[in-house]
């Protein structure tokens, strides 16, 4: 399971109730959204390593090159982003021939 908000929301801190503010002054709130992966254990997903990359800095792009990965689809589209998390290429051994 995979969960990602689409923005942030501020909800009094500072005095704001709002979203959407420029980016260039927006609190970390609205800039700094929450993702969860739930993966069972069955799952190609390396915890160990991923549990290296989860803080380094993402942004929504990194979904849709993660989940391409995960389920190994194909495709001549390039690579645009740092992964999510990283699968395990002796459980999936295709990974990596997009």
């Amino acid at each position: 399971m995979l969960y990602v908000s689409d923005h942030g929301e501020s909800l009094g801190e500072a005095g704001l109730y709002l979203h959407g503010l420029p980016y260039s002054f927006a609190p970390d709130t609205q800039t700094k959204v929450p993702l969860l992966l739930w993966a069972g254990e069955s799952s190609p997903i390396n915890i160990a390593a991923s549990n290296q990359i989860k803080n380094k800095s993402n942004s929504h792009d990194a979904i849709f090159d993660s989940l391409l990965t995960l389920f190994n689809v194909l495709t001549s589209l390039p690579v645009a982003s740092t992964p999510l998390f990283i699968v395990d290429t002796k459980i999936n051994p295709q990974v990596g021939s997009r």
